[in-house]
């Protein structure tokens, strides 16, 4: 998380910074599941969207981990080979409990000063 680049696209406003985390967190699980279907049906371009869709998504909290690891996945939907797609999941959803532990640190931080 790059919290030089966050401060910069949202300073004092924090109240659209805390919508957006609110959606994310609303948002994910049900990308995860449609990831875990599309994998199970063998709809590798169903991983590819979903994929891209929350590379998009995490994009707004400049945390290039989890937004590489979702990429992964996307390209590998997209060539059609999703035989790895639980390890990067998986990869993905650690991730994205460590975003979240770091972007109520940082919110709190900011409601502190």
């Amino acid at each position: 998380m790059d919290i030089e680049k966050i401060n910069y696209e949202f300073g004092d406003d924090l109240d659209i910074f805390e919508e957006l985390i609110q959606d994310f967190k609303e948002e994910a699980p049900s990308m995860f599941e449609s990831i875990e279907k599309a994998h199970a049906s063998g709809d590798a371009n169903e991983v590819m969207i979903v994929a891209h869709t929350f590379k998009g998504v995490v994009s707004n909290f400049y945390s290039e981990k989890i937004k590489d690891c979702a990429f992964k996945m996307e390209t590998m939907g997209r060539d059609g080979d999703i035989s790895e797609i639980p390890k990067y999941l998986e990869e993905l959803k650690s991730l994205y409990s460590q975003l979240l532990i770091d972007l109520e640190g940082f919110l709190n931080q900011k409601k502190a000063s």
